[in-house]
């Protein structure tokens, strides 16, 4: 398949490995929640974090995939899903000091409101930048939500 635009490809995330005090810390605070929530009564909520906390631990221990990143006329396509440019309102390059970069997008729709894509050096923020300025986006400046960081910080 042959994509003009910008292409790069890069890890859906920074794999961070777990140790084991990590799992036993999520174990003791879900034995505490969830014999809290006995303690009150609340059989459903305790069943629920108990499921819950075994989908964490479970998705905690997988590994990032490779994913393909294409900047194209039609959008942003991140393994064959098109995020259309038409719904793309801003975009922003978050650059690190480590070099680490992000494209930020954010997008007209209610549900999926940032789109944000790891940068590879191969793909320098003035590629981006003329790529979006080309397609008449502005660049305004976002930051990744609090929700993005505490689960980069707890390593997922």
């Amino acid at each position: 398949m042959n994509i003009e635009g910008i292409s790069w490809r890069a890890y859906e995330f920074a794999h961070q490995p777990k140790t084991s005090d990590w799992y036993w810390a999520v174990g003791i605070v879900t034995l505490g929640a969830v014999l809290a929530s006995v303690f009150f009564n609340n059989i459903i909520l305790a069943i629920l974090l108990a499921v819950s906390s075994l989908s964490l631990l479970l998705h905690a221990n997988k590994p990032p995939r490779l994913l393909e990143y294409h900047l194209t006329s039609r959008g942003l396509i991140i393994d064959k899903q098109l995020y259309p440019i038409a719904t793309i309102e801003s975009f922003w390059v978050d650059e690190y000091e480590n070099g680490v970069a992000k494209l930020i997008l954010k997008s007209t729709k209610k549900m999926m409101v940032y789109i944000i894509a790891p940068l590879v050096p191969d793909v320098t923020s003035d590629e981006i930048r003329h790529f979006f300025f080309q397609n008449r986006i502005p660049e305004v400046e976002h930051h990744e939500p609090v929700s993005q960081q505490i689960m980069e910080y707890l390593g997922f």
